[in-house]
C-alpha cells in the first residue's frame, strides 16, 4: 500500500473533499484503499473514495460517495426515529428467516444514537446497536454529508466498547478537519442543472431507497439495503474487518525496509528475511 503520514497537508478524499492530514492519522487514497479492503478480508467498490487510519490507536475511517443527486433537507424537523428503528427490527427479522445458519442472523437493539440532522454542516448522523447470532455486538456509526448531488459516507470501523472514545477521536481528527470543495457543496446545487434524488433524509437513512419505494418494496427490501450498505461495519464488528484492524500490517517505513549490514563472507550472511517487520 502506498501509505500517506500525515504532516498537517491536504489530502484528497476522491473528487468531492479534502482532508487536513493530522500527523496523528496515515492515509489511503481510493486505489490503495480498494487493495487494502480487498488483501484484508473485506469487499471493496467504487464507492470507496479514501481511508485514514490512526497511527497508535486501533480504528479507522472510510469514506465512501454516492453520486445519487441532491438530497433536500426538507425532513430535517420532521424524522421518526422510531419508526426507523422500527422498519430496521422487521426487516432483519424477516431476513433472519431466509438464513438458514444462526450465526448469520442479525438483531437490532436500538439506538445508540438516534437520526440528527446539523443544517450548518449538512451532516446526518445516527449510530445503531446490534448483535449477530453469537451474540457479538455490532456498532453502526453513520455519517452522511450532503453535496450538491450526492452524499459522502463517513464510517468509523471500531470496537463497540470503545465507540464514544473513538467518535470524538475522529471528530477532532477528521470531521473538523474535513471540507467539501467549492463547486461540490450543498449550497452549490443548480436546480436548473443537477438532478434530485427523489428522497429526503428519511430515504437516506433506510439506504437511499426512498420512503414511497419502501412501501411498495417492503421490508426484505429495506434489510437487503441495509446489508449492501453497511456490511464493512457488520463484518468489522465481527471476526472480519476489526481483526485485521488489530494486527494490521502498517505502512513500510525506512527503518522496516531490509536494513543494511556491514559485509560478511558468505557463510555468515544472514537471512534477508530476518531484518524484515512483517
Amino acid at each position: 500500500m502506498d501509505w500517506v503520514e500525515g504532516t498537517g497537508q491536504k489530502v484528497e478524499i476522491g473528487s468531492i473533499a479534502e482532508l487536513k492530514l493530522d500527523p496523528a492519522l496515515d492515509y489511503l487514497d481510493a486505489e490503495n484503499t480498494r487493495n487494502y479492503l480487498d488483501e484484508n478480508g473485506s469487499v471493496s467498490s467504487e464507492l470507496d473514495i479514501a481511508s485514514v487510519y490512526p497511527v497508535d490507536d486501533d480504528w479507522a475511517v472510510y469514506f465512501q460517495y454516492e453520486e445519487d443527486g441532491h438530497i433536500t433537507d426538507d425532513e430535517k424537523d420532521s424524522i421518526d426515529a422510531d419508526a426507523l428503528l422500527q422498519s430496521y427490527k422487521d426487516g432483519t427479522e424477516e431476513q433472519n428467516k431466509q438464513l438458514e445458519n444462526p450465526a448469520d442472523h442479525l438483531f437490532i437493539d436500538g439506538w445508540e444514537l438516534p437520526p440528527s440532522y446539523d443544517e450548518p454542516s449538512r451532516t446526518l448522523s445516527w449510530t445503531l446497536r446490534a448483535h449477530d447470532g453469537n451474540n457479538n455486538p455490532i456498532v453502526n456509526q453513520n455519517v452522511r454529508i450532503l453535496t450538491r448531488v450526492g452524499n459522502m459516507s463517513v464510517i468509523l470501523v471500531t470496537d463497540p466498547a470503545h465507540l464514544q472514545e473513538h467518535a470524538t477521536a475522529i471528530n477532532d481528527l477528521v470531521l473538523s478537519n474535513l471540507v467539501v470543495k467549492e463547486g461540490q457543496r450543498y449550497d452549490d446545487f443548480d436546480e436548473s442543472t443537477d438532478e434530485k434524488a427523489g428522497y429526503g433524509l428519511t430515504g437516506l437513512i433506510l439506504g437511499g431507497v426512498g420512503v414511497v419505494a419502501a412501501k411498495k418494496l417492503g421490508l426484505l427490501a429495506l434489510i437487503a439495503v441495509f446489508a449492501k450498505k453497511f456490511g464493512i461495519v457488520i463484518v468489522a464488528a465481527g471476526a472480519g474487518l476489526w481483526s485485521f484492524l488489530r494486527g494490521r500490517s502498517r505502512k513500510l517505513k525506512a527503518d522496516t525496509q531490509e536494513q543494511q549490514v556491514p559485509a560478511v563472507n558468505e557463510e555468515e550472511k544472514p537471512n534477508q528475511n530476518s531484518n524484515r517487520l512483517s
